[in-house]
């Protein structure tokens, strides 16, 4: 099923829950931590990127040692490497009032352009004549008249 471009813009749709499309969430498009991918993240949920949990880890591996090694079936082992492989993770961090305060003017300049060519389709519309539904006058087919009948 394919992405809801208005929930991806604006991260509101109009459609709610009825709508046809993926809403997904924006924090779903960051890259995986490749700390927490390892066993452990150091800055636990302060880190930037995403933790993502995908099982269990056996408890006989965190205890120091799985008799089962990679044929284990009580939870994951992680896969230790050199620690030099790996950039130093990055604190999450709030967005300064400047920040903030250039998002908006972003969004707002945004929602203006839509705003305006919205206006101008429907203008363009408006000047064909053809009242912008179906059939002349907008009444469509079934259209019975005054009396009812055909």
């Amino acid at each position: 099923m394919p992405e809801c471009s208005q929930f991806s813009r604006h991260l509101v749709c109009s459609n709610g829950s009825e709508c046809l499309y993926l809403h997904l969430d924006p924090a779903l498009k960051q890259a995986p931590c490749p700390h927490y991918e390892r066993g452990f993240c150091p800055l636990g949920p302060y880190c930037a990127a995403r933790h993502v949990k995908k099982k269990t880890i056996c408890q006989y591996y965190l205890a120091g040692f799985c008799p089962n090694g990679r044929d284990c079936r009580a939870g994951g082992h992680p896969a230790w490497k050199e620690k030099d492989d790996l950039k130093k993770p990055e604190v999450k961090r709030p967005l300064s009032e400047e920040e903030q305060e250039a998002e908006r003017e972003r969004l707002v300049e945004r929602l203006e352009r839509q705003r305006e060519e919205q206006e101008r389709r429907f203008e363009e519309r408006g000047q064909r004549g053809d009242g912008g539904g179906r059939g002349r006058g907008g009444r469509g087919r079934g259209f019975r008249g005054r009396r009812g009948g055909y």
